[in-house]
């Protein structure tokens, strides 16, 4: 295991079940430690989880850290600091390029 992997959880107590009603059994590997790792549930919280045994799950790898994850997340990085991309990931002009662009096409008519 490393870090950046995908597992699915199966709840196995109580708590475990409340969990992932609430946050999903999808999770990403974040910290790993001896004898425990921890986990996050797509950007909402975090949880150590022990390798041997855990009381609440039992997890099994899902994927592991593919380049479309990688991606996705390079994405969202550059839209939160402004960067201008449509949902694939494609440059789109912003509002002072498309008004440079106008004002260039109204000039040469």
């Amino acid at each position: 295991m490393k870090t950046g992997d995908v597992l699915v959880l199966t709840p196995r107590s109580r708590y475990g079940r409340n969990l992932v009603k609430k946050t999903g059994n999808i999770v990403k590997v974040k910290y790993i430690q001896p004898g425990k790792f921890c986990v996050e549930h797509w950007n909402q919280s975090c949880r150590w989880i022990d390798n041997q045994y855990d009381k609440d799950f039992d997890w099994q790898f899902k994927e592991v850290r593919d380049n479309f994850l990688e991606r996705t997340e390079e994405l969202e990085m550059r839209r939160a600091i402004g960067y201008p991309m449509d949902l694939l990931g494609n440059n789109i002009e912003t509002s002072k390029e498309r008004v440079e662009r106008w004002e260039l096409e109204l000039t040469e008519n």
